[in-house]
């Protein structure tokens, strides 16, 4: 008698880790807070931190190093000062803020993993890299198109 058993050990171990691999992998997406904001600060503290931001953003800027992102920046109404710092009309910044949604969707090639961040949301994914990466072959040094190509092919293999 040649009768090959079905499952086994083996499978039934393999099919609960898969179910709860499907279970986790959902969870660990896409989270709801439950909870009302924890309001730390006063409205005060709050309209004060907001200020001194913006202060920041006026007076000292932000260092911005590529060409095509400092031209986006002045298109949209901010000053280039020296060594290409850009510097932030805090009404413009304003104004271009009251446009932003309140939740984003970063959609993926497998929908099972699209992410809503905002609101109540609570993202969990990676995100596009940093300016800075080191391999084994290159060392360390800033970014390039192709580093951050191969490192979005990581992600998505790990994930």
């Amino acid at each position: 008698m040649n009768t090959r058993r079905s499952g086994g050990r083996r499978a039934r171990a393999a099919k609960r880790a898969n179910a709860a691999e499907r279970a986790f992998d959902a969870a660990w997406r896409q989270w709801k807070n439950p909870y009302a904001p924890i309001e730390q600060f006063s409205a005060d503290e709050i309209e004060a931190i907001h200020n001194a931001s913006l202060k920041v953003l006026r007076d000292t800027g932000i260092k911005v190093l590529n060409d095509e992102a400092r031209a986006f920046y002045v298109k949209a109404g901010m000053r280039e000062g020296e060594d290409h710092v850009i510097h932030f009309d805090p009404d413009v910044l304003m104004e271009l803020m009251a446009h932003a949604p309140p939740e984003v969707t970063l959609h993926s090639h497998n929908p099972a993993r699209t992410v809503t961040i905002g609101g109540r949301q609570v993202g969990i994914t990676t995100s596009a890299g940093s300016p800075n990466c080191s391999d084994l072959q290159g060392g360390a040094g800033p970014a390039r198109f192709k580093t951050m190509t191969t490192s979005a092919k990581w992600r998505r293999r790990l994930m």
